[in-house]
């Protein structure tokens, strides 16, 4: 068999400023073609999963530390006041764990550039009113000068502009491999720590949709949930200037913003809980064919193939 050599990775190769403008450029100047054995090359020593385990694991570490302490305490309190209803502690977040154990400075760092891509998608409109301004001024006054400094600034912002989102979204992309990883390790780890009795508690089903399904979205839309903390900078900021310069109108476009979002949020939570539903029947699915391949010699010796292929189907039904 032909053993297929790993390039180094590309990414790590060169500075992180050649990388911003790859990305910048890669829509206009890259065709689309298939993934070929010359485009596999080695992960990037930052989203490696061992590193990002490691990461995940002294955080959580420390946090269940705080968190048994103050289970004992709330016990020893509880057990001096029986009569008294004293509020549990809450176990760690998860959320919180991906940021600050999994997430690094870059992460911070690609926030930082989406803000500044948002203030100067901001900034564009207004320098533009000031330069049809100037423009219309010196069209009624020959001898007034032309006002090549905003003009210079849209130009430099558009370009700006694009290059902090492509800079924010490569570290992000990284951050979302990065979550993926992490909580794919972090599982795998547990499950092979646990003994006998636990594991024959575990419902494989959810196991198995954990690791191969809710592990993915995390990590795909990690970063869109990044994305959608600057959305409220970007319709805010806007609407402001527009409140200034018509005043009350403003809050007709506030009314149409609002029709308009109310009706995805409706059925985006229709959605949610539908997909809440299929993912729990496909669980049951992914229960009993694992069984069924656990056991294959079993099924085979007796003769019951068409009995589980029967079982299988009918949980497929409410899928």
């Amino acid at each position: 068999m032909k053993e297929e050599k790993i390039l180094p990775n590309r990414e790590e190769s060169n500075n992180w400023l050649a990388n911003v403008f790859y990305c910048f450029y890669f829509p206009f100047i890259c065709k689309r073609k298939p993934v070929t054995n010359e485009d596999v090359y080695e992960c990037h020593s930052l989203d490696r999963s061992v590193l990002k385990v490691e990461h995940a694991n002294s955080y959580l570490e420390k946090r269940m530390e705080k968190y048994d302490i103050a289970m004992k305490e709330w016990e020893e309190k509880q057990k001096e006041n029986p009569e008294k209803k004293i509020k549990q502690p809450r176990k760690p977040y998860m959320l919180p764990m991906l940021f600050f154990g999994v997430g690094t400075r870059y992460l911070l760092l690609g926030q930082v550039m989406f803000f500044l891509t948002t203030i100067i998608a901001v900034i564009q409109p207004l320098l533009m009113r000031e330069l049809l301004k100037a423009i219309t001024k010196k069209q009624n006054d020959p001898d007034t000068g032309f006002p090549y400094a905003p003009a210079i600034l849209i130009i430099g912002f558009q370009f700006m502009q694009y290059l902090c989102q492509s800079w924010a979204v490569r570290y992000n992309f990284h951050f979302g491999v990065q979550t993926r990883s992490a909580l794919g390790g972090l599982i795998y780890n547990k499950t092979l720590n646990l003994n006998i009795t636990a594991q024959s508690n575990i419902d494989t089903g959810k196991l198995l949709s954990l690791i191969s399904v809710d592990v993915q979205n995390v990590g795909q839309n990690m970063w869109a949930f990044l994305n959608m903390i600057h959305v409220p900078v970007s319709i805010i900021i806007p609407l402001i200037f527009v409140f200034v310069d018509f005043g009350v109108t403003t809050f007709v476009a506030v009314g149409v913003i609002i029709l308009i979002i109310a009706p995805q949020v409706f059925f985006s939570s229709r959605m949610g809980r539908a997909i809440k539903r299929y993912l729990g029947d496909n669980d049951t699915r992914l229960k009993v064919t694992n069984e069924t391949i656990q056991g294959m010699r079993v099924v085979k010796y007796s003769g019951l193939e068409n009995v589980f292929i029967d079982r299988i189907k009918q949980t497929r039904l409410p899928q």
